[in-house]
């Protein structure tokens, strides 16, 4: 009987997120629970901001238990050209969710002003996304049903990112637009389709630094997303990084659940990451929480004069 209600209160969720992705609070594009280790996935803006060389690898189990339930693959990377003052980087991702899956490429490139002394930040994303629906697997008791359609489609997408971040020694705020173009689109097979779109996405990020002696710190900071059509999502939280090699964190995201995340640097070049995510919504009935998995890889470079008063070390 469980087992029945999963299967049918995700359903529920997933077709009403397909045919009505404006009308119904559902979520749209990937969501990351460690964006404080590796926030290019929330803001071009960041590209090329440390003076490292980034790679950055990513696995998200999202309502654990449940059959259909989002599964996210992402990848970033990302360096800074110093003498030019820019970064440049890319980032990929495979989004699988129900019966849609969302893949995609964005290229990344930012320019960084100097502001007194603290940075300003304009990054820019650019590439494709492959939106491809397959309800062949679909079981319908009632024949008829266009919410339901026999529909199996790829539909490929340009698609489009801007951001701004600004940053301190002891402070940084910044903001991104997802979905630039807002494309309409539909998917047609068997003289069926469905029309969906990728509304915008309208991303805030803020924090600052409380320093704890030379190499440790504690860092509030706050999170927010909206897309057109839904409310606002917004998350609080606070990081504890020790001597620069762990570091803890914990936030609260409003109606939806706490997060609890680690982090271990190894020799300043490997990182690892876990969250995990439990839910409060109703769905935690049901759901066993959320995990993500991270890698990542660090070059150091060494930071020109300019910029040794600003290093964003805590940021990564």
């Amino acid at each position: 009987m469980k087992k029945h209600c999963k299967q049918i209160a995700l359903g529920l969720w997933l077709v009403a997120c397909t045919v009505f992705p404006k009308q119904v609070i559902c979520q749209q594009d990937p969501m990351y629970s460690q964006h404080i280790f590796d926030m290019l996935a929330i803001n071009p803006a960041f590209c090329g901001v440390l003076n490292s060389i980034n790679t950055t690898a990513a696995n998200r189990m999202q309502f654990a238990g449940f059959e259909g339930a989002p599964v996210t693959q992402k990848f970033t990377f990302n360096l800074p050209i110093q003498s030019k003052y820019m970064g440049v980087g890319m980032r990929a991702y495979n989004d699988k969710l129900g019966f849609q899956r969302s893949t995609g490429i964005m290229g990344v490139y930012s320019y960084h002003i100097g502001v007194g002394k603290a940075k300003l930040s304009f990054g820019v994303e650019g590439g494709f996304m492959n939106a491809a629906i397959d309800m062949s697997g679909a079981v319908i008791n009632e024949s008829g049903d266009e919410a339901l359609a026999y529909v199996k489609d790829g539909v490929l997408l340009p698609d489009a990112t801007f951001g701004v971040q600004y940053f301190a020694r002891h402070v940084y705020f910044g903001a991104s637009i997802y979905h630039l173009m807002g494309n309409r689109f539909r998917y047609d097979s068997n003289n069926q389709f469905i029309q969906s779109q990728l509304v915008r996405h309208y991303l805030f990020n803020a924090g600052f630094v409380i320093p704890m002696g030379e190499k440790s710190n504690l860092q509030p900071f706050f999170f927010s997303k909206v897309a057109e059509g839904s409310p606002m999502q917004s998350e609080f939280g606070i990081n504890i990084n020790l001597f620069d090699v762990f570091a803890v964190a914990t936030s609260y995201r409003i109606a939806d659940g706490i997060n609890f995340l680690a982090r271990f640097k190894y020799k300043q070049r490997y990182v690892f990451g876990y969250s995990y995510d439990y839910t409060l919504s109703p769905l935690a009935l049901y759901s066993g929480g959320s995990h993500e998995i991270m890698l990542a890889y660090r070059i150091i470079q060494m930071p020109p004069a300019r910029d040794k008063v600003i290093h964003p070390r805590y940021y990564f």
